[in-house]
């Protein structure tokens, strides 16, 4: 799914209250959908009480002007990295904000992660490459044998690579720090979306737009062996779209998003618990992006919904609306000073 530009930006910061000691920082990115369709994105840090789940946390939230964010991840000196289109930008816990332009600017930056290296690296496409970035500003960039794949999630793995996934592709990759390439085509034809180290020692990650239909999360341990799990599909536009964000909850399971309207707990053995998130129907409320946040819950974007959720280990779930109307959420990460 390729990012488009937009005109405009602004980040958003929400402060979370509370009488318990403590804070913790959820990072989100969101997008802005102007009246006259003008598009701008903005960076969104949402603040929540840490303490575990006896109290909802009270939300306000702050915004910072950025330019066009798309994912956001922790860096390994204090601050925040987000893809910015044409950009990777850093901004500290006290909003101060730094761009880095790519080196090839016909490319568009994606999705990012902190590297075993103590760099930054991240997805671009159009033509496909992985990026990689120093927390110094210096760019290397390893193009992938298909320019147009589609590349787009990211995370560092349990071997000391980088994994990532190629939507159009249909194919799972992995990279090295010295950049040696890697790609594992699925069983059967699908889009590969999110993917993360799982508590297991393998990467997890979703699809959609299955060959034959049905939903799937996929397994593939460091050697490249894929496992497939099928789950229960949503309401609507099942074959189409499939699974959208994962993470590994405090619980030592794998949390997924169904980019529709439900959260899913799942084993390593693919058992699943699924949840609905208020809201569905009438409205489309669309949970993408998840993250596990340092409170013990996990936190997701509702991209259509204009907000932010949060759903305990035990399946309570609460949304916090962004005051900025169609904000389009896109990414969300732990910050470090939680």
């Amino acid at each position: 799914m390729p990012i488009e530009s937009a005109n405009g930006a602004h980040i958003h910061e929400t402060l979370a209250g509370g009488t318990h000691k403590g804070k913790c920082a959820v990072v989100g990115l969101c997008r802005t959908v102007g009246r006259a369709s003008t598009r701008a994105l903005s960076l969104a840090a949402l603040l929540c009480a840490a303490f575990l789940c006896q109290a909802q946390p009270t939300i306000e939230f702050k915004e910072y002007n950025v330019g066009v964010p798309f994912d956001i991840t922790a860096g390994p000196d204090g601050a925040m990295w987000f893809t910015n289109y044409k950009s990777i930008g850093r901004i500290t816990t006290d909003g101060s904000i730094t761009a880095f332009n790519l080196p090839n600017q016909n490319r568009g930056a994606n999705r990012i992660a902190a590297g075993p290296d103590g760099a930054l690296w991240f997805t671009e496409i159009s033509p496909d490459a992985i990026g990689r970035i120093t927390t110094d500003g210096t760019f290397t960039e390893f193009p992938l044998p298909n320019p147009s794949g589609g590349v787009l999630g990211i995370a560092a793995g349990p071997d000391g690579a980088l994994w990532f996934t190629e939507w159009s592709g249909g194919k799972i990759g992995r990279i090295t720090t010295t950049g040696i390439i890697t790609e594992y085509p699925l069983p059967k034809s699908a889009s590969t979306n999110w993917i993360v180290a799982g508590p297991d020692g393998a990467m997890w990650f979703t699809e959609g737009n299955r060959v034959g239909g049905g939903g799937y999360i996929g397994r593939i341990s460091t050697s490249g062996i894929i496992t497939e799990y099928l789950l229960p599909p949503p309401i609507r536009d099942w074959a189409q779209w499939g699974f959208a964000g994962i993470a590994v909850g405090p619980d030592g399971n794998l949390w997924v998003t169904d980019g529709h309207h439900r959260v899913l707990r799942v084993t390593c053995a693919g058992d699943f618990v699924e949840y609905s998130v208020p809201g569905y129907p009438p409205l489309v409320v669309d949970p993408e992006a998840i993250t596990a946040g340092p409170d013990g819950a996990l936190w997701f974007v509702l991209f259509w919904s204009n907000a932010i959720g949060r759903i305990t280990t035990e399946g309570a779930i609460t949304q916090y609306p962004i005051p900025t109307v169609n904000s389009q959420v896109s990414g969300i990460a732990t910050g470090p000073d939680g």
